[in-house]
């Protein structure tokens, strides 16, 4: 965070254009700089760093509009350990036209200091080639539009780690008319195309295409990820409707009672409702067609992965086995969830023990879960 608060340049009221007819018009701001006045600005060339500590722009200010003017700010690329933008508590940013390349976050905007950020609207930008998250944004209301963001890796600095095209924390939402592509994790971690990580009041996801060209070496990807707060706040408050995934193992997981929020997307997908219990009513309200390569995330079928000795796939065992709650898929498999999450534990003992990464994590929520079993 020191890092963030250390820039080149503080953007200042005096720094402004005049518009022909005399009148104040953006002002210009030439990254790397920090932001702290509220107005608006735009920027005035491309930015490029080989620093994996060096951010394009910081935005304090209340008040912001951002304008890229078609520009590029590019980072250090996988070295990257910071946002391209960082907003902190900036209670309204408008941002638009522009690409953000090579970052760990293109955008990542949050509360700083007790400062709730109110109202984020992002439109017309590019976001690629980064790695953990394309935009991460928590705010109250927040408006993510005609935008692409494509091409991130995951970050090999945090093992195991999600990546996600567009992570949100938000109380009212609209994600519609972006296009999400090529969002792989680092090593057994999960890729997420668009992720509501908290519980909405309101939220609309609509119209957007989520596709993958490959699907991950040791990880899973799935369209979307819907947090199980939802479920418990405000279940008829999301809306899901008109998206097309494409090239993913899931089009989506979500709380089983969360199905309903899922109309009229098209889904092709490695798995579907046949073999994904949380789909639920889902199955009949969206079109799901299968890729040539079926679900590949079976109990079975990681089962003689697994059996190579490779530990990444005893952990993906582990993470599966975990997952398995439905009663009819427990009977078919002629046990119950207690002796799943014994299983679970009995895999992931040694791998932590050997320090795979992402074994003692999942530990912890198989303890959990386990807590009602004798």
């Amino acid at each position: 965070m020191l890092l963030v608060l250390l820039a080149p340049a503080v953007v200042s009221a005096s720094m402004l254009d005049k518009r022909p007819d005399g009148h104040a018009a953006c002002r210009t701001v030439s990254p790397p700089a920090t932001i702290g006045d509220s107005g608006c600005y735009s920027v005035t060339k491309d930015f490029s760093t080989d620093d994996p500590g060096q951010f394009a722009l910081v935005v304090t200010a209340d008040r912001v509009t951002l304008d890229l003017g078609g520009h590029r700010l590019a980072g250090a690329g996988a070295a990257s350990v910071v946002a391209g933008i960082h907003v902190l508590g900036s209670q309204r940013l408008t941002l638009r036209n522009g690409t953000i390349s090579g970052f760990l976050f293109g955008l990542r905007a949050e509360p700083y200091n007790g400062r709730r950020i109110d109202t984020v609207l992002v439109e017309n930008l590019v976001v690629k080639a980064g790695t953990a998250r394309g935009l991460a944004v928590t705010a109250r209301d927040v408006t993510i539009r005609d935008s692409r963001i494509t091409n991130l890796s995951g970050f090999a600095g945090w093992p195991a780690s999600h990546a996600m095209g567009i992570e949100l924390n938000a109380e009212h939402c609209l994600i519609q008319g972006n296009l999400v592509a090529d969002i792989y994790p680092e090593g057994v971690g999960e890729a997420v195309g668009i992720s509501l990580s908290s519980g909405a009041e309101r939220c609309m996801i609509a119209d957007n295409v989520i596709v993958n060209r490959r699907q991950p070496e040791v990880g899973r990807a799935m369209g979307f990820w819907i947090a199980e707060e939802q479920a418990r706040r405000a279940p008829g408050g999301l809306t899901v409707g008109g998206n097309a995934v494409r090239g993913h193992a899931y089009a989506f997981m979500a709380p089983p009672k969360l199905a309903g929020a899922f109309k009229g997307n098209e889904f092709v997908v490695d798995c579907g409702p046949d073999s994904v219990e949380v789909y639920g009513s889902a199955g009949s309200a969206n079109a799901f067609s299968p890729t040539a390569a079926g679900c590949r995330d079976t109990v079975p079928a990681i089962e003689r992965r697994a059996a190579s000795g490779d530990p990444r796939w005893s952990l993906r065992l582990a993470t599966r086995l975990h997952e398995i709650e439905d009663p009819a898929v427990l009977a078919s498999m002629k046990t119950d969830r207690c002796q799943l999450l014994a299983r679970a534990r009995g895999l992931l003992d040694p791998l932590i023990a050997l320090d795979v990464a992402g074994a003692a994590h999942l530990m912890k929520r198989v303890k959990n879960l386990a807590r009602p079993c004798r």
